[in-house]
């Protein structure tokens, strides 16, 4: 069973390769836990932008007020699940003021960014694990789900 669950990992991080990105070696509990506080970050801001009144400004129809707090809602609960994901409690940790950054986050252009960002860790990681002992290609594999999963919650959410 170790060799095929060893294979299926392999041909599934095959699906993400590329030879041409330079990978460093690194100990995945450092991945877990850059993710851990990205996925916290992002959780307070999104949690802190659905709090500001009016946040689009004066301007903003109702209906666009009303999406963003939707977004809003749907990205801090996307982060509070992804977080758990990789083993973390979203309510332990310390967090930046993020004020600043929630009142002037413009989530179709984070969006836009952010997706390219997840592209590209998956593509990171699958390149790392490709070459590695079984053990290491299923923690590679488990953490691009992670990350797929992230990629498809997060593009419901932006709806």
């Amino acid at each position: 069973m170790e060799k095929g669950s060893s294979k299926a990992a392999s041909s599934f991080l095959a699906a993400y390769y590329d030879p041409g990105v330079s990978v460093r070696d690194f100990d995945p509990s450092e991945i877990e836990k850059v993710e851990r506080d990205r996925l916290r970050l992002l959780y307070h801001v999104a949690l802190a932008a659905s709090q500001i009144p009016r946040r689009l400004g004066s301007d903003a129809e109702g209906t666009e007020l009303s999406q963003d707090k939707k977004r809003c809602r749907r990205i801090a609960h996307v982060a509070a699940q992804c977080h758990t994901g990789w083993g973390g409690d979203i309510t332990k940790g310390t967090v930046k003021d993020v004020k600043k950054e929630a009142a002037q986050v413009v989530w179709d252009k984070w969006w836009e960014g952010h997706s390219v960002t997840l592209q590209n860790r998956i593509t990171y990681i699958a390149t790392w694990g490709v070459d590695k002992t079984p053990l290491q290609q299923r923690w590679a594999k488990s953490a691009i789900v992670k990350l797929l999963n992230e990629l498809t919650w997060l593009q419901y959410a932006m709806r």
